[in-house]
């Protein structure tokens, strides 16, 4: 699938016969320099995630899942501090990577894929479908899910010395209703089809972020995002063809309107 920005190519998505997707790139779709690339390689019970950001650099997930456990590991290829990662720093790295060939063979991913793996997940599977799930960091044991049975469900992440690492999730109906994560108090919700229609993010008693969607024939017709503190807001307007794959993305934000188009080629 070619996504193509005012007439122009600006993305691609390659996907196998049964329609996972493979490879991407985006190149100046989420703001005018941000550029991201990523490829999926299944092999065995291991699945491995390569990705390259012009903000944040090259990332190798690699997920092995067994019967009983699943386990995520992470490894970074950065020199961007967190307090940079606006800057697209990293863009004259990987704005050329528009292909799997040349994202897994980029010097600074196989560094990546060279490092040791580095165990930061691990989710044990117990009977009646729960899950225990345990964190770490350095090598060592961080924190661990914990989760309360009752209605709205509840789960939280644990520190080992008994504290609270906040990320607090609450749930109604299997659907996420709310969601904490130390900075912000984000609340969800949903349409009589479950379907998500907004999203609400406080910080103390102030709303910050607020975002709306509906929908028409049970697809996302309309997405509104507001910065309230800010006083901006982007909105997007979705159309498809009949089969439900998308046809077009008409994003406006302020005064400037954006047109995304999407070719498709077939097996």
């Amino acid at each position: 699938m070619k996504i193509l920005k005012d007439g122009v190519l600006h993305g691609l998505w390659q996907c196998d016969k049964d329609g996972s997707l493979r490879f991407y790139y985006h190149d100046k779709i989420n703001d005018g320099e941000d550029f991201q690339a990523a490829y999926t390689a299944p092999s065995g019970d291991t699945v491995r995630h390569i990705s390259a950001s012009s903000r944040a650099g090259f990332l190798v997930v690699r997920v092995v899942e067994t019967p009983n456990m699943v386990k995520y590991y992470h490894n970074y290829y950065s020199q961007v501090p967190h307090s940079e990662l606006s800057r697209n720093a990293m863009l004259k790295k990987v704005r050329h990577l528009r292909d799997s060939s040349s994202l897994i063979n980029h010097k600074d991913v196989r560094k990546t894929l060279a490092l040791t793996p580095a165990l930061i997940q691990s989710d044990l599977k117990k009977p009646g479908g729960t899950v225990q799930s345990y964190q770490f960091k350095d090598g060592s044991l961080w924190g661990f899910g914990t989760a309360e049975g009752s209605s709205p469900r509840k789960t939280g992440l644990t520190r080992t010395d008994g504290s609270s690492a906040g990320f607090n999730r609450e749930y109604k109906d299997d659907k996420l209703i709310r969601f904490e994560n130390g900075s912000y108090d984000n609340l969800y919700g949903y349409n009589g089809d479950g379907k998500l229609i907004e999203l609400n993010s406080y910080s103390g008693d102030k709303l910050h972020y607020a975002t709306s969607i509906r929908y028409e024939n049970g697809l996302p017709a309309y997405r509104e995002f507001q910065n309230v503190q800010n006083k901006k807001r982007v909105s997007w307007n979705f159309t498809y063809h009949p089969d439900g794959r998308f046809q077009r993305i008409e994003k406006t934000e302020g005064r400037k309107k954006t047109v995304l188009q999407f070719d498709y080629a077939w097996w």
